[in-house]
């Protein structure tokens, strides 16, 4: 025999499941929609940036027709970001057919060679300006952490203690900078650096440089991420560059790279193609070491990333702002 109590159970979880799914408008509860920013801006380095030839700091994409450059093919990670949420950068804006250009709607403060100083002067230029309906991303730290392992090589432990110490302090100004930001009301995305331990710099150094260089890296996206992890998430999202790229390196072939010791610690472009400077595709591949695509090495240069890690930075953030 039923209870006489269920229809009012059945009314509690009613209750409980419209307050749960107000995304349903269950209840009468307001639709919540989903983020859509009226324009972008990048802060950071080069990796954040494009000049204003359309060129990029990695593996420039050429016509297949022309080799011409064409600035959308390899996009940079904050390129693809502006594309899904429809805002465009003044240094990739091609005109359509009939001549007309598109409104540009994102902004690159990035500059080449930035590092935290840098960071904390292009955030602090622009932050009046920014608002809630802003999407801000945040990536820096590759010229601070191999400045500092630069400065220490050949040196003692007490020597690369005391650059990993002030390498967490530099994250630490890093989450300052994206704190500052969320508090405008701004949306940030911010990347931790990329795997520098594994860069064509560190390598071939040897192994002390590598362990240098893995320590201090890890010191500065600790102390980055020890702030940025107690920010909203409905705010802030982050991204570990670290753990994305260890794990590119460690199953290659599923992202697309060559699994071999070339392909994952030593660069795509030749050294006298000197960044920005670096294009290819299938047809002209002069820029590029023998063996090398634009996207089947894991570095660009000595020390920035190529097109490969910046389409799995891209996918993976798209998946993060989602809770914005």
């Amino acid at each position: 025999m039923p209870s006489k109590t269920a229809p009012l159970y059945r009314r509690a979880a009613l209750a409980a499941a419209c307050t749960m799914l107000l995304l349903a408008g269950c209840g009468g509860g307001a639709q919540i929609e989903p983020f859509q920013p009226t324009r972008m801006v990048s802060f950071g380095d080069e990796q954040s940036l494009l000049n204003a030839q359309g060129q990029r700091w990695s593996v420039n994409g050429l016509d297949a027709t022309s080799n011409a450059l064409d600035c959308k093919l390899n996009p940079i990670w904050v390129q693809t970001l502006a594309s899904a949420y429809g805002r465009v950068f003044a240094q990739c804006n091609p005109a359509a057919a009939d001549g007309s250009v598109a409104t540009v709607t994102a902004f690159m403060d990035a500059a080449a060679g930035a590092g935290v100083a840098e960071l904390e002067a292009q955030v602090a230029a622009r932050l009046a300006n920014l608002d809630s309906t802003t999407l801000t991303t945040v990536l820096v730290g590759t010229h601070d952490i191999l400045s500092l392992a630069q400065s220490v090589e050949g040196g003692t432990a007490q020597a690369t203690a005391a650059a990993a110490a002030e390498a967490r302090l530099r994250g630490e100004r890093v989450a300052a900078v994206v704190r500052s930001l969320a508090d405008r009301g701004a949306k940030v995305v911010v990347v931790t650096p990329p795997a520098l331990e594994r860069s064509p710099w560190a390598v071939s150094r040897g192994a002390d440089v590598v362990a240098q260089v893995t320590e201090i890296t890890e010191r500065y996206a600790a102390g980055l991420r020890s702030q940025v992890g107690l920010l909203d998430g409905r705010q802030v999202a982050m991204l570990v560059g670290t753990d994305t790229m260890r794990l590119m390196a460690l199953v290659p072939a599923s992202f697309g790279l060559t699994a071999t010791t070339a392909a994952l610690t030593t660069p795509a472009c030749k050294t006298t193609a000197v960044l920005p400077n670096c294009s290819a595709n299938a047809n002209v591949a002069t820029d590029l070491n023998d063996g090398a695509t634009a996207t089947s090495y894991l570095w660009a240069d000595d020390r920035r990333v190529g097109p490969a890690v910046h389409a799995q930075f891209a996918s993976r953030i798209l998946s993060l702002t989602g809770n914005f």
